[in-house]
């Protein structure tokens, strides 16, 4: 294989970032962190049959941009990520008149953390294109969390509900999932 290349800048205000999607420790001051990142590949083997995403025997470059928000137990995160892939096999180009395809997506996040009663809210939005070739094929969710803190967050009963959304006029692209599960950390 070759060389992966990747960059990122990041600004953060008024702390450097912690990179958490919960604000277990309730901040005094708003602290938010903007950043974006890109990445460059070659490679000569395709991992997955349905859309090559993470292995492309091609050409890969992806530019992404990200923010997070934290305050007093409030945190909103986004982030948004596109890839220009230029496969050497042609049948991923579907015949079309072009030599790449774009994947790209995006979520929006927020979660609550409620020392008071040891839990966790949380609701995200997310959406995922495969292929900007293929109409109406975005994988998009709609989830809602609950954590419930035993041992503050080294132990933590889950549930998790999935709904998975229609693009215009095509079917969800899963079933809607619910999931109920504990978390031990050691």
């Amino acid at each position: 294989g070759k060389f992966l290349y990747a960059g990122r800048l990041e600004f953060s205000y008024p702390a450097r970032s912690r990179f958490e999607e919960l604000d277990l420790h309730h901040v005094q001051i708003p602290n938010f962190s903007l950043a974006a990142s890109t990445m460059y590949s070659e490679k000569s083997i395709t991992t997955g049959t349905d859309y090559p995403i993470l292995t492309v025997d091609g050409k890969k470059f992806s530019t992404e941009y990200d923010f997070t928000f934290q305050y007093k137990g409030l945190t909103i995160l986004g982030e948004y990520v596109n890839y220009k892939i230029t496969p050497n096999d042609t049948t991923f180009l579907y015949g079309k008149p072009t030599h790449y395809y774009n994947a790209n997506g995006y979520y929006l996040m927020s979660t609550y953390t409620s020392k008071r009663l040891n839990s966790v809210f949380a609701i995200r939005y997310d959406t995922f294109n495969p292929s900007d070739l293929v109409r109406m094929d975005a994988r998009k969710t709609l989830s809602f969390g609950y954590d419930w803190m035993l041992d503050g967050f080294n132990s933590v009963i889950k549930i998790h509900y999935f709904k998975r959304l229609k693009d215009g006029a095509s079917n969800p692209w899963s079933e809607d999932q619910i999931r109920i599960g504990w978390q031990y950390k050691f």
